[in-house]
């Protein structure tokens, strides 16, 4: 009988944001990226942490679970979630 394997992974985001930009990088996080990450299986939950030392600073953390068979479409979601982030 084969095991199954389930990963459990967490995905963190760092970014530099100019305090006038800041409403504008949460609400691309919440309405673009979210949603994205929502629609994954596994996905369990996304936290935006802003440091009080350096406000330009915002961290976002998300976690799920995966099969194996998954892994594939984490390493999409990240690349999506890198273009929001970081748009052209």
């Amino acid at each position: 009988m084969r095991k199954k394997i389930t990963l459990v992974f967490t995905r963190f985001v760092e970014c530099h944001v100019k305090p006038d930009k800041k409403d504008d990088f949460t609400h691309k996080l919440r309405n673009d990226v979210l949603p994205i990450l929502q629609k994954q299986p596994g996905f369990v939950d996304l936290i935006g942490l802003v440091s009080e030392n350096d406000p330009e600073r915002i961290v976002s953390v998300s976690s799920g679970t995966a099969s194996r068979t998954q892994t594939a479409t984490i390493a999409s979601t990240t690349t999506a979630s890198r273009r929001c982030s970081n748009p052209a």
